[in-house]
C-alpha cells in the first residue's frame, strides 16, 4: 500500500529504520537490530522506493561503531549513502539531494 501511495504522488517521509525501509532489501541493516525481536520475520525485501540504501545515524551516538561496521562491510557492495542525525536525503522525480551536516 505504500509504494502504491507513492507512486500515486503521495509524501513518504521515514526516519531511521523508516529511511532504511525505503532500500530494496533491509539485510544489510541486521546488525543494528537483534534479528531475534522479529522471529516472524522470513525474507529482507523492502520497500524498493528509492535504488541505494540509505545508512542513517552516520557518526552519530550511540549507533556511531555499528553504523561504521554497515559501512566497512557493504560500501563495495551496496550504493551506501550514508547521513548523520542532522541529514536528510531528499528524492524527487528520480533527482536524489543528500543533505550531510
Amino acid at each position: 500500500m505504500i509504494v502504491e501511495e507513492v507512486n500515486a504522488g503521495r509524501l513518504y517521509i521515514g526516519e531511521s529504520a523508516g529511511a532504511m525501509v525505503a532500500s530494496p532489501n533491509i539485510e544489510y541493516a541486521k546488525g543494528i537490530d537483534s534479528v531475534k525481536k522479529a522471529p516472524d520475520l522470513t525474507d529482507y525485501c523492502a520497500l524498493g522506493l528509492v535504488e541505494f540504501y540509505p545508512v542513517p545515524h552516520f557518526e552519530s551516538s550511540p549507533f556511531k561503531e555499528v553504523v561504521q561496521t554497515i559501512i566497512d562491510t557493504y560500501s563495495s557492495k551496496l550504493n551506501l549513502s550514508p547521513i548523520s542525525n542532522q541529514g536528510a536525503i531528499l528524492v524527487k522525480n528520480n533527482e536524489i539531494k543528500i543533505k550531510k551536516c
